[in-house]
């Protein structure tokens, strides 16, 4: 096998740092997928470690002014901020989601106590 030319091997490096993976630079550049991982272990202290897990489905933006609606007292409940999200970003969330990231963001999501009634004294003083 000959050696990679240099251009390839600094294209490759490029769009590790822009964040791509290695099977995304390996097929991008048309080479093998061992070469690929080799220039990401030569240059490694350049490269930002991959990002891993399954990607959110709602931005930081959107999440940021979720609990701003919320704060304001735009929102009232779960679910109209469930509503509130798919109008936005166009994607089904769970309640759950909403939960998680009104948590993320410092906020917590209870029902509120009832007050207790006021006694027949406490009335008439």
């Amino acid at each position: 096998m000959k050696p990679l030319s240099k251009a390839t091997v600094q294209n490759a490096i490029v769009q590790f740092q822009q964040g791509k993976s290695t099977r995304e630079v390996a097929k991008s550049l048309n080479i093998s997928l061992g070469s690929a991982i080799r220039i990401r272990q030569k240059d490694k202290q350049n490269i930002p470690d991959p990002r891993m897990g399954r990607p959110p489905k709602v931005s930081k933006k959107t999440r940021k002014v979720l609990a701003r609606k919320f704060e304001t007292g735009e929102l009232q409940n779960i679910r109209d901020g469930q509503q509130f999200v798919q109008s936005i970003e166009g994607v089904q969330v769970h309640v759950r989601s909403i939960r998680n990231y009104l948590k993320g963001e410092g906020l917590r999501c209870y029902v509120q106590s009832k007050k207790p009634d006021l006694t027949e004294e406490q009335m008439n003083a």
